[in-house]
């Protein structure tokens, strides 16, 4: 009986060892089509998981294999549904994965961009990164169409002969 558990033991640790090693495989990084968007414009979001190394990484996954955070707040999978399937994947070497997604008209109804910086992180949701799944944050920055610099700047003037 001792020597049951003993093995159940090493299995589990030979298990948790083999999807450890999976997720320090995979180099994850996300990065948008563009540094500076205009206010409403489509923000492109590719989220890309790199096998630097020379095997062959496995990933098993959800409907919604990856996802994208803004700020800290907005998760582009959170209160997303799709069928109850397990997806699995392989990583070859040398080989990325990309997912692409555009925060747009619908994620900025849920979480619009206003003027100024934000961080956006990717992260690729497997069961085997446990956590170990999400990249460095990149910024990007939102600033005024010109359109609306321009009314801004001429409504200035008149403003002042409305007063007079």
């Amino acid at each position: 009986m001792r020597n049951n558990v003993l093995q159940f033991m090493v299995l589990i640790f030979v298990v948790l060892l083999a999807s450890s090693s999976s997720a320090n495989l995979l180099q994850i990084t996300v990065e948008t089509d563009k540094d500076v968007y205009q206010f409403g414009e489509d923000v492109l979001i590719s989220v890309v998981a790199y096998n630097p190394n020379p095997e062959e990484v496995n990933l098993t996954g959800g409907f919604y294999f990856n996802t994208y955070i803004i700020d800290d707040i907005y998760d582009w999978a959170d209160g997303r549904s799709g069928p109850a399937v397990i997806i699995k994947t392989t990583v070859d070497p040398g080989e990325s994965l990309i997912w692409e997604q555009v925060h747009g008209i619908h994620e900025r109804s849920a979480f619009p961009l206003e003027i100024g910086t934000h961080t956006v992180v990717g992260e690729v949701l497997a069961f085997e990164l446990q956590g170990q799944s999400r990249s460095e944050p990149v910024e990007f920055e939102v600033v005024p169409e010109p359109a609306s610099i321009l009314l801004l700047l001429a409504g200035v003037p008149v403003m002042r002969k409305l007063k007079t």
